[in-house]
């Protein structure tokens, strides 16, 4: 996890880890970069499109009673969030390695404090409640709730 994640688990009620990834392994360094940063929003938003698939199954089957509508829905909302968040272009958020791919200006912020100072900012201010919202729109228009 690293010393950062822990201390942001502490103050903000989040983690996160790091993947080893060897960059002179990709063919083609700047695509391999933003694939693999993109990675992990897309498994995020496909996970949020798999559960209001199954909402919208389960609401019009005979398993409506052995699934919870309430858990999709959340689950949606939390995978949807998590998408969003992670496309914000902060260090050391994924949606930064692929926004500094095509502004390479932005390339020396990527170890510098200010991106966790950023974090600390939105979580503190609420911010985040925007993209909740967001994730919410996206819901409604899906699944026409």
């Amino acid at each position: 996890m690293g010393w950062y994640s822990i201390i942001f688990l502490c103050i903000g009620g989040i983690y996160w880890g790091q993947m080893p990834v060897n960059p002179s392994k990709f063919r083609s360094p700047k695509w391999g970069n933003i694939l693999v940063s993109a990675a992990g929003p897309l498994l995020n938003l496909s996970l949020g499109i798999l559960f209001l698939i199954l909402l919208k199954v389960s609401s019009s089957s005979p398993l409506a009673e052995l699934v919870s509508s309430q858990f999709l829905l959340l689950g949606a909302r939390i995978n949807l969030i998590l998408f969003l968040f992670n496309l914000l272009p902060i260090p050391p958020l994924d949606g930064f390695h692929v926004f500094s791919e095509f502004f390479p200006s932005f390339k020396p912020l990527e170890n510098s404090p200010y991106g966790l100072l950023a974090l600390m900012i939105i979580f503190s201010t609420g911010l985040t409640s925007g993209l909740a919202d967001v994730a919410d729109l996206m819901i409604r228009a899906v699944s026409g709730m």
